[in-house]
């Protein structure tokens, strides 16, 4: 059972979202956190700050004001552990595939250069932004536009309209970031990508109700955090190849959800 939070508190959360955007982008563009990230030696970028920031900024409104917990984002201890474990085979996967690509289109394997910089760049995204990604809109708008639509319509249309209506959303949150860097050129071809992105990641997050395997994907997806150096076209369809037949047989894998999305739904708790 997941706890709704008010309907208040969820357009708070919404109104916020493009507050929070262009607040980042517009200090990005600044170059306000060059000197960090040189000092850290690639370990700390404005990706992970901005990201680390969003995460504690939406988890305090959501947990405090909306009175949640971990687990009404279908989180606990089992949980987190099976996700950071097929996180972990993903990339093993996405490296043994570069290599071997690598191999057969150079005639050998080199390490890549800056290998402090891509793990710095790959920590951003799984311990920032995909990850505040991921829990703004597959475990919080997901989920509260679900239970709220779930109140008057059935499981699937409920199921349909929070797919559409929390992508719709994941799509133009990133127009701030398209809009201050000027790449509007090809925007609402790049919005529909990122609408489509979003649907198969939170079918993804109904089928496991898994939101750290989530933010594994979406990781990989956005920076793949490679050893070698290779064309990484092809690990990258590999690697999502794979986290879709995962995602396809999770239940038979890890054990069956306790709940079925598809078929049962989500029950609000009462408090």
């Amino acid at each position: 059972m997941v706890k709704k939070i008010s309907n208040k508190v969820l357009l708070l959360i919404i109104c916020l979202i493009p507050i929070n955007a262009f607040l980042w982008n517009y200090l990005f563009t600044n170059k306000s956190f060059i000197s960090i990230t040189e000092k850290s030696n690639g370990f700390i970028t404005p990706t992970l700050i901005a990201g680390i920031s969003s995460v504690l900024l939406f988890l305090i409104i959501s947990m405090k004001l909306g009175r949640i917990k971990l687990k009404d984002f279908l989180l606990n201890t089992n949980k987190i552990k099976t996700g950071l474990f097929w996180a972990l085979i993903l990339w093993v996967l996405l490296n043994l595939s570069s290599a071997i690509f690598s191999f057969f289109q150079n005639g050998s394997i080199t390490f890549s250069d800056k290998l402090n910089y891509k793990f710095g760049s790959f920590s951003a995204q799984f311990l920032g932004s995909a990850l505040a990604e991921e829990l703004v809109y597959r475990g919080i708008i997901l989920t509260q536009i679900y239970l709220i639509l779930k109140i008057k319509f059935n499981n699937k249309l409920s199921i349909f309209g929070a797919l559409i209506l929390s992508q719709l959303l994941f799509s133009l949150s990133h127009l701030p970031n398209r809009i201050i860097l000027g790449q509007t050129e090809y925007l609402f071809l790049d919005l529909i990508k990122l609408f489509i992105a979003g649907i198969i990641l939170s079918l993804m997050f109904i089928k496991t109700q898994n939101l750290v395997y989530l933010v594994g994907v979406h990781s990989f997806l956005n920076y793949p955090f490679c050893l070698f150096k290779t064309d990484l076209s092809f690990p990258i369809l590999i690697s999502l190849l794979f986290a879709l037949i995962v995602t396809i047989f999770w239940n038979k894998i890890n054990g069956s959800n306790k709940i079925n999305w598809f078929k049962e739904g989500l029950n609000e708790k009462i408090t």
